[in-house]
């Protein structure tokens, strides 16, 4: 008889465990439904926004395309040339 009752308690127990993991399941869920909902502008650090792929491109490479042909027409069309002469040590 003892052990039937041990058996009952642990059940309850386990019963009781489950629905506070269900409940807790729950109110995170509702919280991030929430937090979806009042924040629908949140935009990530990587994304940006709605930039143009050509706009977002040129602004990102225009400094150093810049300075890139600035090299390749002073050394004649390639990083890094060989078999060179100096003219006026430059």
């Amino acid at each position: 008889m003892e052990k039937k009752r041990e058996d009952s308690f642990f059940s309850k127990n386990h019963s009781a465990q489950v629905t506070i993991f269900i409940i807790v399941a729950i109110v995170i869920v509702a919280l991030g439904i929430l937090i979806y909902l009042l924040y629908p502008k949140i935009e990530s650090s990587l994304g940006g926004g709605e930039e143009n792929p050509q706009t977002f491109m040129q602004n990102c490479l225009e400094e150093n395309i810049a300075g890139t042909v600035d090299i390749l027409s002073s050394q004649g069309g390639s990083m890094n040339p060989e078999n060179y002469f100096l003219y006026n040590n430059e």
